[in-house]
């Protein structure tokens, strides 16, 4: 099989990686991401015949990350050699077992730094922690729906009702912050103002999701905050091409700003409206 490893996608610029789910262009054998040619409605290659066209469809080639076989439209695992369509090497951290992305430095979840020996007395107690606060958190994740939805309902009332006597500032980002957030790619302001979430804060090449834990606590915040879930869904499609995003919630004080690039990540930032 030939390989597609360090190659670069024409259409995102970004060099493929071993497990990237790819289709060969069955024309001028320019390689694609598969979601990058799906994006673009086939080729990107100058005149190729197999540029987007509602003429003619594209063609492609979805290949087999490890004996090069062809899928078929559908097929979520390889006919040849039972291979996920898209196959992803997991790393764990030394110290807490958090997952970790290529190219990550620094675990999102305890901090340390990535690739260091760790004493087996410090990692027992580092995994205790985590286990107690994964457990905590899969308990509320179990709470049906009806709970959720109530609770939610509850504090959009009450921040509308506080707002409206005029007897707060605001949302508490520094409590946010607190619940929900890790120094490494979040900040809040000094007084208060605003929170900053960053997937990506160290700007890591092909890494836009070098942090998914602060790509989850965008959602949490989200919900906290009391903001719809369609807000959520809008930034995970948002693209590069559509640059600063911005929507206001006069009832809940909070202007809500992101922007997104495959490099640089997901950046978003929540201020207060009133002072």
């Amino acid at each position: 099989m030939e390989s597609y490893v360090g190659k670069v996608c024409p259409f995102c610029k970004t060099v493929l990686k071993e497990g990237d789910a790819v289709i060969v262009c069955p024309s001028c054998g320019i390689v694609h991401h598969e979601s990058c040619w799906r994006e673009n409605g086939g080729c990107t290659t100058f005149g190729c015949q197999e540029q987007r066209s509602a003429a003619q469809p594209p063609r492609p080639t979805a290949v087999c990350a490890t004996c090069g076989n062809t899928f078929e439209d559908g097929q979520e695992f390889c006919p040849k050699c039972g291979t996920p369509r898209v196959r992803k090497q997991v790393n764990h951290c030394a110290y807490c077992g958090a997952e970790l992305q290529d190219g990550q430095e620094f675990c999102h979840r305890c901090g340390q730094k990535v690739g260091l020996a760790v004493d087996a007395a410090v990692a027992s107690s580092i995994n205790q922690y985590n286990a107690g606060i994964q457990k905590t958190g899969s308990k509320k994740k179990t709470l049906p729906l009806i709970i959720g939805i109530a609770a939610a309902a509850v504090i959009i009332i009450a921040v509308v009702l506080i707002v409206s006597l005029g007897g707060s500032k605001g949302p508490d980002f520094e409590k946010l912050y607190d619940e929900y957030c890790n120094p490494v790619w979040a900040k809040v302001g000094s007084d208060g103002s605003y929170l900053s979430i960053d997937t990506n804060p160290y700007d890591e090449d092909d890494n836009g999701l070098a942090y998914p834990s602060a790509y989850y606590a965008v959602e949490d915040v989200n919900n906290a905050l009391g903001l719809p879930d369609s807000l959520f869904s809008e930034m995970g499609e948002t693209t590069g091409a559509d640059g600063k995003q911005t929507e206001t919630f006069e009832e809940l004080g909070i202007t809500v700003s992101w922007k997104y690039h495959p490099d640089k990540g997901l950046e978003v930032t929540y201020k207060k409206t009133n002072k």
